[in-house]
């Protein structure tokens, strides 16, 4: 849409915008980009948001302003973090648009080459690493291998040979549910690319400290003890991607930015547009994260 002066209104500052409201109607939300001015000489004003925007009156301050701060983003328990009880406090803006939903197929889960894959396309690919050195505390050898893979020897394998390893998990208290106490192992979980270019397992131990009660498990060993075992380090895994990976890494580290492009840029800044799409909803669901802690492992 366009409107028109007739007189010189000089240099453009700040836009306003006011929506018809309708008895019968429902509210609802616009999201806008930005909105351009084009005086009669030719001159362009923008006048950027990248937001969510809900109500009836609106205003667009000029990119070059300074920031309009809120105490919504200051909180002097926690400092640099959001001041908030719930999602419905947090600009629309900020908010979930709508809930996903994922299926996933289960059909793949006993194999070793599936098992494999996850560490390369799972929720968390960040733990396998290449092994130039298998730990003191993970006796494999040669011997233990060598049959089973015709292997020549674990050291002349030429980059082949990977270690995923939990121990940030050892020494972690568990969780009592029905008054039964939960548990949590450490692995170590040796794997190997194939000349087929599959990435498989063929060593677990599921706690740090090698023993007699803490034996090495292997693909030759009885069918579900080999799989009881890929299900340990699988949960494991799972642990580090919640805990680590996934709430530490990724939320927690993600707020600070959050708070700071709010704070600090203006909307029309360079970065702010950059940065925004990628921190949109995280304030959301950090906020139910604090208001639902989760449940100790």
């Amino acid at each position: 849409s366009s409107l028109s002066s007739k007189e010189d209104l000089g240099e453009i500052l700040l836009v306003r915008i006011i929506k018809e409201q309708y008895l019968l109607f429902p509210t609802d939300t616009w999201f806008c980009s930005y909105i351009t001015v084009t005086c009669p000489k030719g001159e362009h004003y923008r006048f950027p948001l990248y937001k969510w925007i809900e109500g009836f009156v609106w205003m667009f301050p000029r990119g070059r302003v300074r920031t309009v701060r809120s105490n919504l983003f200051h909180n002097d328990r926690a400092p640099r973090c959001i001041n908030t009880d719930s999602p419905t406090d947090l600009p629309h803006s900020e908010q979930f648009s709508l809930l996903k939903d994922s299926s996933f197929s289960f059909t793949l889960w006993k194999e070793d080459k599936f098992f494999g894959y996850q560490y390369l396309n799972g929720i968390n690919p960040v733990m396998i690493k290449k092994c130039l050195r298998i730990p003191d505390n993970f006796p494999v050898d040669d011997v233990t291998v060598i049959s089973l893979l015709y292997l020549s020897s674990l050291c002349q394998q030429n980059g082949n040979i990977f270690l995923a390893d939990c121990k940030i998990l050892e020494g972690i208290p568990t969780n009592v549910i029905n008054e039964e106490p939960q548990y949590l192992v450490a692995p170590l979980c040796l794997l190997w690319k194939s000349p087929q270019n599959k990435v498989v397992p063929i060593a677990i131990q599921l706690n740090q400290t090698p023993g007699e009660e803490n034996p090495i498990f292997m693909p030759t060993d009885p069918e579900w003890d080999w799989i009881l075992a890929k299900i340990w380090v699988r949960n494991s895994d799972c642990q580090v991607h919640q805990l680590v990976t996934h709430f530490l890494h990724t939320h927690l580290f993600a707020e600070v930015f959050n708070i700071a492009t709010n704070r600090q840029l203006p909307m029309g800044h360079p970065i702010y547009k950059l940065l925004i799409p990628h921190l949109r909803f995280t304030l959301d669901i950090n906020t139910l994260a604090r208001k639902q802690p989760r449940r100790q492992l």
